[in-house]
């Protein structure tokens, strides 16, 4: 946000470009793990504290290294942006939800995943939050040109493919039913 309000400013633009790097640098970058694309919410602690992965995080990190991109057209903050992206549309993929949710239902994000021990820990409690990684995964598809990241934000949005969303009774902008 800062260097965007003043991309002039080298002294702005490189504290950015240092925070960013170090973030990058926390970044899971194996494939196979659960929390690939993501960073731990508390890397200065001790395990396992130290490998909780959290949506919002990712979403918040994927943006920003979106708009560096946009500064610096330096093209792994893009990456990272994307990797972010990766984290996010897995965590709307997690097993053992909470509750059942039936073949092609839209979905929000699991909150958390933990990557510690022989298997991973997934927290998929659904949050209002987490809708704050919608504008990563929209940059991530604008950026690469791949339709998976808008179809994760539409459906943790409540928007099926061709449908409108759902509104709450009366929709905005139409006028409601006269009581009876």
């Amino acid at each position: 946000l800062l260097s965007r309000a003043a991309p002039s400013d080298a002294q702005v633009l490189a504290k950015a470009k240092s925070l960013a790097d170090w973030v990058i640098s926390l970044q899971q970058t194996n494939e196979s793990s659960p929390a690939y694309g993501g960073v731990p919410s508390t890397p200065d602690l001790p395990p396992p504290a130290n490998r909780y992965f959290y949506a919002i995080d990712a979403g918040f990190c994927g943006a920003a290294m979106f708009e560096l991109y946009d500064l610096t057209k330096d093209e792994k903050y893009a990456r990272a942006g994307l990797h972010f992206a990766d984290f996010l549309v897995n965590l709307q993929n997690g097993p053992r939800r909470p509750y059942a949710r039936p073949a092609g239902m839209v979905d929000g994000f699991c909150e958390f995943v933990v990557d510690a021990g022989p298997e991973p820990a997934w927290n998929c409690d659904r949050h209002v939050k987490t809708l704050s990684a919608l504008p990563a995964l929209r940059r991530a598809s604008i950026h690469s040109g791949k339709s998976h990241y808008e179809a994760a934000a539409a459906s943790a949005r409540g928007r099926r493919s061709g449908r409108p969303p759902r509104c709450p009774r009366p929709c905005p902008g139409r006028t409601a039913p006269a009581p009876t």
